[in-house]
């Protein structure tokens, strides 16, 4: 049950598949320089799949898809933007297809652009899916191609899960830089969008436990708080997902984003000397992928078409809309059973040996993303969070734009458009936050249980004195605004 990512790259009529969990098969690419355009058709299956919309938490889960191309024989790989014209597009009848608009003006006539469909089940249910010949619309006039070229296309697919529109609260009243309301002392419920919320001096206000909050003006009204409906990856970014991604971005930038190591089961390396090609060894595809720094993650982040979670979507994934519990985790209570031994390691089967074990903190590696889960295990044993967003506590930490600082209030929520750059560091959009403001949450394999409560912000306005040092203990994962209009409340 390899759960890392589904991808399949299309050669002169040949295809290869380097990943099981979510597979992408039978892909066929047509271009018609006539009219300027594409259609890329595919399948996509994975484990796990569910829609549930008569009772909580009224969610499904997805599959984010996306794609890659270069033109042969040399040239470097680009996203794929597809047209904004969902009359282009078809999928089966048991499967639904959301276009992903980007709100950043790029490709090749400086429009908005499309960089991927969410694809999900049609009805309610909960077994494997198996969604055949999805059809892309491949605007090709935005990727300033003719159509005459020798085209080389790679298709992704990530696992991810929807969280509903609606209200929830912040904060515990006593986890460490705990979110609480300054008039009441109870836990701050978010009770609708694009409002603004003061902070310190009136409404929302965080224990002071010498977290660094330093930000008394108000939340602008445009920040992502949370209330608006978001799809979030399904399991933390694994070794195998980020060992495609270097090997799909400009040959000059990879080295700026890996470093050689073979240390807490890291185990991402260049496929032969000096090659352009990066793979994650067999034993740890389906791992958490650790030291990502900074830059690693905000590259990655764009070249998925996703972005950063904030601080308030991350309590959200977690509680959902249940009143918070004193010293929870993810999974609603303060049960917490740390991993020590693993079955099957290094495998698609790797589990904890202990059967109540669900939480891999206070330990040494990281693990198999989804390894806590199974098809009838509790939201307790599973680890995971009140929509099915697995291992938010502990594992590898999650980052998350602060609400504490300025350079974290900055941030608006813009997505990636796929293309890194070939600087230094990612062209990330504008108001994306480095270091400071992309802090930490969540804890991790190495650190006490504490750090892994949802309710606790020790590290979320740490930074490090480099900019992308990378730390064994961090990982982390995207999201993305869901697209078309909102949902009633839960």
């Amino acid at each position: 049950m390899n759960r890392w990512i589904g991808a399949i790259c299309l050669l002169l009529g040949t295809y290869s598949v380097y990943a099981s969990g979510i597979q992408v098969s039978e892909v066929q690419v047509n271009l018609d320089p006539k009219i300027r355009k594409g259609t890329i058709i595919f399948s996509v299956a994975w484990e796990y799949s569910w829609k549930i919309s008569t009772r909580r938490p009224k969610n499904h889960d997805a599959a984010w898809v996306f794609a890659k191309y270069r033109v042969k024989p040399s040239g470097e790989w680009h996203h794929v933007y597809l047209s904004d014209k969902i009359a282009g597009y078809s999928c089966p009848p048991d499967a639904l297809l959301e276009v992903g608009l980007s709100n950043l003006s790029t490709g090749g006539n400086g429009t908005q652009c499309n960089t991927g469909v969410f694809i999900s089940r049609s009805k309610d249910g909960a077994d494997p899916v198996d969604f055949r010949n999805v059809v892309l619309d491949w605007d090709l006039v935005k990727n300033n191609l003719t159509g005459s070229e020798n085209i080389e296309i790679c298709v992704f697919a990530i696992e991810m899960v929807y969280v509903p529109q609606g209200s929830f609260y912040l904060g515990d009243g006593q986890s460490t830089g705990s979110f609480i309301h300054k008039s009441t002392l109870q836990p701050y419920k978010i009770d609708g969008p694009d409002r603004p919320i003061n902070f310190h001096n009136q409404e929302l206000t965080t224990l002071n436990h010498n977290v660094g909050d330093k930000n008394t003006n108000s939340l602008p009204t445009d920040w992502p708080n949370g209330y608006k409906a978001f799809y979030c990856m399904k399991y933390e970014i694994t070794q195998g997902e980020y060992a495609a991604f270097l090997s799909k971005i400009p040959v000059s930038a990879r080295n700026n984003y890996w470093q050689s190591n073979s240390q807490n089961r890291y185990g991402i390396k260049r496929n032969g000397d000096n090659s352009p090609v990066f793979l994650a060894d067999d034993a740890t595809a389906r791992v958490a992928c650790n030291y990502l720094g900074t830059e690693d993650i905000r590259a990655w982040l764009v070249w998925a078409g996703l972005r950063p979670m904030s601080e308030f979507e991350y309590e959200k994934a977690c509680r959902g809309p249940g009143i918070p519990v004193v010293g929870e985790f993810a999974w609603g209570n303060t049960v917490c059973n740390p991993l020590r031994n693993i079955d099957h390691r290094g495998t698609a089967l790797e589990s904890p040996r202990l059967p109540d074990s669900n939480c891999n903190v206070e330990s040494d590696d990281p693990v198999r993303v989804g390894a806590f889960s199974t098809a009838n295990s509790s939201r307790t044993k599973s680890g995971g969070g009140y929509y099915g967003v697995m291992e938010l506590s502990g594992n590898v930490y999650e980052r998350c734009v602060t609400f504490g600082l300025d350079e974290g209030r900055k941030f608006r929520g813009r997505h990636g458009n796929g293309e890194i750059g070939t600087g230094q560091y990612s062209a990330c959009p504008v108001d994306w936050p480095g270091q400071p403001g992309l802090g930490y949450r969540g804890g991790s394999f190495s650190v006490s249980r504490k750090y892994a409560r949802t309710s606790d912000r020790d590290w979320i306005n740490f930074q490090y004195v480099l900019p992308n040092r990378r730390q064994h203990e961090c990982g982390g994962r995207g999201v993305r605004t869901a697209p078309g209009l909102p949902d009633t409340e839960y």
